[in-house]
């Protein structure tokens, strides 16, 4: 009777990462949310779909706030990726979700192992992380801004010197200087390109 009963928990576990509240919103307590990993073969691979699903889940939660701090100059897949990377190193680190032992599910076909994240979605800690991910949007919105304006006064200099230069020698080495400034700044704009 116990090996059917370890036997469906494991099957309803392969269906896939559930989401599920395990404690009612009473006047204002704390709602916490259990986040499980997939059935793996290992702990560490149990460890690792667990991860993941608790970074998707807070991706879900956080994203669209973390977005709308983008700059229009800034290209959406270079804040998602480095919001994504925030996001991995935050849950590696234990910060906000806790994580729960591993489980060893033993059935009939063999063993299994399944992790689980207590996840506090109003607590303090994932609300320091909301606002840290809104903060590397900003910062890499700033990097954006220094690495362009960077590129202008550049490129301003260049063609300041060139057209001093084309001044300082009467037109003699127009074509020099044009092509010189030219390479100085295609370099230039490829070594400072975000």
């Amino acid at each position: 009777m116990a090996s059917i009963f370890v036997s469906a928990v494991v099957t309803m576990a392969l269906v896939g990462p559930a989401l599920r509240d395990d404690s009612p919103s009473r006047g204002g307590a704390l709602v916490t949310t259990t986040i499980e990993g997939e059935v793996e073969l290992t702990p560490v691979a149990a460890m690792r779909s667990a991860e993941a699903a608790v970074r998707s889940a807070l991706w879900e939660r956080y994203a669209e706030d973390w977005l709308t701090e983008r700059a229009f100059y800034v290209p959406a897949e270079r804040v998602a990726d480095a919001l994504r990377s925030f996001l991995s190193s935050e849950v590696a680190r234990r910060r906000g979700p806790i994580a729960q032992p591993v489980e060893e599910l033993v059935s009939s076909s063999g063993t299994g192992f399944r992790q689980r994240y207590v996840v506090a979605f109003e607590g303090r800690d994932l609300q320091r992380l909301r606002d840290r991910g809104a903060h590397v949007a900003r910062r890499l919105n700033d990097h954006f801004a220094i690495r362009y304006a960077a590129l202008a006064a550049l490129w301003a200099l260049l063609g300041l010197i060139g057209f001093g230069l084309d001044r300082a020698t009467r037109g003699w080495l127009t074509g020099r200087i044009a092509f010189s400034a030219l390479v100085a700044g295609s370099v230039s704009t490829y070594l400072l390109w975000p």
